[in-house]
């Protein structure tokens, strides 16, 4: 009973996120045209389209340098993780030269 739940409330979670943004899509849209007004409706619309299509762009390549950056930092802490182990082995080996 618990699964056939939750995949209901997945399928309405993901139907109202579709909603959601084909609405801001559309707006988007629109508003792209008000600001291309000036141009014939042809060019307008292709400059709109152009553009929405650099944004998404813009935005795909900002996440993945946003991931390069995150991956850089887990290398830099694998790199340090050698450094821990060899100290604490010249630890036990010293701690066992003590006895």
């Amino acid at each position: 009973m618990m699964n056939a739940i939750t995949n209901i409330f997945g399928i309405v979670f993901g139907l109202a996120l579709l909603a959601v943004l084909t609405a801001w899509g559309y707006l988007a849209f629109n508003q792209g045209l008000d600001r291309f007004g000036t141009l014939e409706p042809q060019v307008a619309t292709i400059t709109t389209i152009a553009s929405m299509v650099a944004v998404f762009c813009a935005t795909i390549v900002a996440s993945g340098f946003k991931w390069m950056g995150r991956k850089k930092e887990e290398v830099a802490v694998r790199a340090e993780r050698p450094t821990a182990m060899e100290w604490l082995v010249t630890f036990v080996s010293m701690g066992c030269k003590c006895s």
